[in-house]
């Protein structure tokens, strides 16, 4: 009877042990998991719901990070639910950390109750070498939940370091006595070396190289520590062509240059044997604002070359780039557009003078990113510069509103309410102060925005016609069809229109190249190769005076 007892308790506490094991196990597996599904279960009456919202402030106001600049972002996270949420943590980061240090990338917010926010700012250093384009941050707030927010992002566009740019203003060449340029005589050549940038140049040197059997008199290389914003140099270069000399012109070359090797300029002066001159102190005086030129008659003797680069002088070069293809809802997604904008931008960085460059592709062509970026181009662009804008993504025409429209990446319905209309463009091209605007859209209905004609100056081969068109404002666009559906297959990965694009670009031997001669370029092509008939026109209501948008070789 004892044996029995004691093995009946042994089997009780083995099945004890057994059934505690069991349940061990089953409850066991995952501590955390089992924590975060307890803490949540219970608060799922009451849980919190987090919205964050951000502000850019810098400090000139300009709605960019230039380099050098310290500025802030203001982030507002707010409490929309019934809960409290606990233990919040704020990080942000950035797609380029080599040019923006984030003073803090990650901050505890303790708690936050129902119905309340928490503002934080975060402070940006940019560094001196900051190039121009834009710059993403990202911004999550995590909590111990997992109630997290919405991540939130930001596109801000960075601006380099104010440049200089410098030229040769004006020159002259004289003679000791004034009278005609002889061989074993020396002849002085004095130069106006202005910066007429936006920043000082620093560490400049002024290199003039003559002909063989022309010898410099004295130095042929002057160095200065800087020229500021407007300033001027007077420098004479004295040379002397001696008796083997044999032919009629001395070319002088000129080369100036920089800290940076970006922002100088190359030229060559010329003289010929015989030419009658002034003399060297009755030419040149330096008055408190400018360097004067005085004396009678034509001061550069027909030469015309001072003149020449003044109507050629370009500032600076800007492309805003805009490629979708991930459409979703109503609108069906593409194949080709981000691939035909990422290689225009990639044919502009490598061929041709651009200095700024802007590019929204698929999640970050957004409606308001794009009219922001729109903006940005109003407010900073001068009236020396250009600015290229380059579409590729889908288009709709209302024809009962008679009227076309862009389609941003987060448009989900086919509400006009959704798109940017070519109204809206218009308005922005208006604005935009530069010299030249020229848009060139690969969508659906492009050919809308056009509707109007101005007189261009017939194309010639030539300096004079390059001076004339450039001299004159443009706001110019050749889409890709008119008021017509176009194609999104094509070639190599690439739209039709887009394909015959690039292929002009990428073909062009020439140092300048307008878009008159693109549109001719790519015209018949497309034609012949597709259902779409391309448009370049002034665009309407946007003050186009008949000049050319004009792509400089490198």
């Amino acid at each position: 009877m004892l044996l029995n007892f004691k093995q009946m308790a042994m089997k009780k506490s083995s099945l004890i042990i057994i059934l505690v094991f069991i349940m061990s196990s089953v409850f066991g597996q995952s501590g955390e998991s089992k924590y975060k599904e307890v803490n949540i279960s219970s608060k799922k009456s009451t849980p919190p719901k987090l919205v964050i919202t951000s502000d850019f402030f810098d400090n000139n106001g300009n709605k960019s990070i230039d380099a050098g600049e310290t500025a802030k972002i203001n982030v507002k996270v707010e409490n929309q639910g019934i809960g409290p949420a606990e233990d919040l943590v704020l990080s942000i980061t950035s797609d380029n950390n080599n040019f923006i240090e984030i003073d803090q990338t990650s901050l505890n917010l303790g708690t936050l109750s129902a119905n309340s926010s928490k503002s934080s700012d975060i402070l940006l250093t940019a560094s001196p070498d900051l190039p121009s384009g834009t710059i993403k941050f990202t911004i999550n707030v995590k909590e111990k939940d997992g109630f997290d927010a919405s991540p939130a992002s930001m596109m801000i566009p960075t601006r380099e370091k104010a440049a200089p740019m410098l030229a040769v203003e004006d020159y002259k060449f004289t003679t000791d006595q004034g009278g005609p340029v002889k061989l074993g005589s020396p002849v002085d050549l004095s130069i106006v070396c202005k910066n007429n940038g936006d920043g000082k140049a620093e560490n400049l040197v002024v290199k003039f190289t003559p002909p063989q059997s022309v010898f410099p008199v004295a130095n042929s290389e002057f160095k200065f520590i800087s020229l500021g914003i407007g300033e001027q140099k007077l420098i004479t270069f004295s040379f002397l062509p001696n008796e083997q000399y044999t032919a009629k012109e001395i070319p002088i070359d000129i080369k100036i240059t920089e800290k940076t090797g970006k922002y100088g300029t190359s030229q060559t002066l010329t003289v010929n044997i015989e030419d009658e001159l002034y003399s060297s102190g009755s030419l040149i005086t330096e008055g408190s604002d400018d360097l004067i030129l005085r004396g009678g008659g034509d001061p550069l003797k027909g030469l015309n070359v001072a003149d020449a680069k003044k109507e050629m002088q370009v500032g600076y070069y800007y492309a805003l780039i805009i490629g979708v293809d991930n459409y979703h809802d109503a609108w069906k997604p593409l194949k080709n557009a981000v691939n035909d904008a990422k290689a225009i931008e990639s044919l502009l960085k490598s061929k041709y003078k651009f200095d700024h460059f802007i590019t929204l592709y698929d999640s970050e062509a957004t409606r308001k990113e794009i009219l922001r970026q729109f903006e940005w181009l109003v407010a900073n662009v001068k009236e020396t510069d250009n600015v290229f804008i380059y579409y590729s993504g889908h288009g709709e025409y209302k024809k009962q509103l008679n009227k076309g429209y862009w389609v941003p990446v987060d448009a989900k319905t086919t509400s006009v309410a959704d798109y940017i209309s070519n109204n809206d463009i218009q308005t922005f091209l208006s604005g935009i102060r530069s010299k030249h605007t020229l848009l060139i859209a690969d969508a659906c209905f492009a050919g809308d925005i056009f509707r109007g004609k101005t007189v261009s100056v017939p194309f010639e081969n030539s300096e004079k016609y390059y001076a004339k068109v450039h001299n004159l404002v443009s706001r110019k666009a050749i889409s890709s069809g008119g008021i017509e559906p176009v194609m999104d297959g094509g070639r190599d990965g690439h739209s039709v229109f887009a394909y015959y694009l690039i292929k002009a670009l990428k073909g062009n031997t020439s140092r300048f190249f307008d878009a008159s001669q693109l549109y001719e370029s790519i015209k018949i092509p497309v034609i012949n190769n597709s259902e779409q008939s391309p448009n370049f026109n002034p665009i309407k209501n946007t003050g186009d005076e008949g000049g050319q948008f004009i792509f400089i070789q490198k």
